[in-house]
């Protein structure tokens, strides 16, 4: 099995990834829309709760796996739910037992803001027919079903302050899982080491073909360093490079056959022959860092 899966390596955007996110599409609106047709209170909570038992035991199939697999501290430095993916799951599935707004709120920005870019671009190895295929996508997908269904079906909506609220749990929580990740020397949230597949966000995939790269290429996602030249006529720029530290201006010092010595004197007298004027060049050490 670990044979078959090293050698089906995951393809993104392949037929088995559009196949994913095409069954993803349905289920968001199919569900919500059988729902509402049958206007059935009971048939809405049971669709629900079906969602949430299906995220729950996937997760529990992926930890008994892991458990059975890994040494512990290899456990615990892999498959902790502390991911913002693997917190959304319970989130979702409290939101749907118990329609939670507070749950419901996280989930919602966690789900169609973070989750979604996990669907679109897996940070995945194996390929259909996987084990790891099929829990990746039934969390991630289930996460997006679920976070619709209770939008559409259970007709819950952001409050007041929703987005200040989420911002703010959202960069405690981090804190958390940065300690978390000092303490085990893991990478969760991808807070060390970023991500093996770059985003679809453009200031994250649009730089540099080695932007996703990580530790496989430059690293910590780092593009050399760029010493743009300016075209001829082109006055020398004082300002920060966008990404970078602040551009450092030298001025470069004559010749010595090029400097004239007029001696000591009290008045400018007469101008003497004027040679070149010293050349500003500006010198910008800029890499252009990736942030995940």
């Amino acid at each position: 099995m670990a044979l078959a899966e090293a050698v089906n390596a995951f393809e993104t955007f392949g037929p088995a990834h559009l196949a994913a996110m095409a069954l993803t599409v349905l289920a968001a609106a199919a569900l919500p829309l059988w729902a509402r047709r049958a206007r059935s209170v009971k048939l809405t909570r049971r669709i629900g709760l079906a969602i949430a038992a299906a995220l729950l035991a996937n997760e529990a199939v992926y930890y008994a796996t892991g458990l059975a697999t890994l040494p512990l501290i290899e456990f615990a430095r892999r498959h902790l739910p502390v991911h913002v993916c693997g917190a959304a799951v319970y989130l979702t599935a409290w939101t749907l037992w118990r329609r939670g707004r507070r749950a419901y709120e996280v989930a919602y920005f966690w789900g169609l803001g973070g989750t979604l870019q996990a669907i679109l671009t897996p940070n995945l190895v194996v390929d259909f027919p996987s084990r790891g295929f099929f829990q990746f996508f039934i969390t991630h997908s289930g996460i997006v079903v679920g976070v619709v269904f209770a939008t559409l079906a259970l007709r819950l909506r952001p409050g007041r302050g929703a987005v200040l609220r989420v911002f703010l749990i959202s960069n405690l929580y981090m804190a958390g899982v940065a300690g978390i990740d000092w303490l085990l020397g893991a990478n969760y949230m991808f807070l060390p080491a970023g991500r093996e597949v770059a985003l679809l966000l453009p200031p994250l995939a649009l730089v540099h073909p080695d932007a996703g790269a990580g530790r496989a290429g430059h690293p910590g996602g780092a593009v050399p360093a760029v010493r743009p030249r300016p075209g001829p006529g082109a006055p020398p720029s004082r300002h920060r490079p966008r990404g970078g530290p602040p551009a450092r201006l030298m001025i470069a010092p004559l010749p010595a056959d090029k400097v004239k010595d007029r001696g000591p004197t009290s008045s400018p007298g007469p101008p003497g022959p004027v040679g070149p004027r010293p050349v500003p060049v500006v010198e910008t050490i800029d890499p252009l860092r990736v942030s995940w």
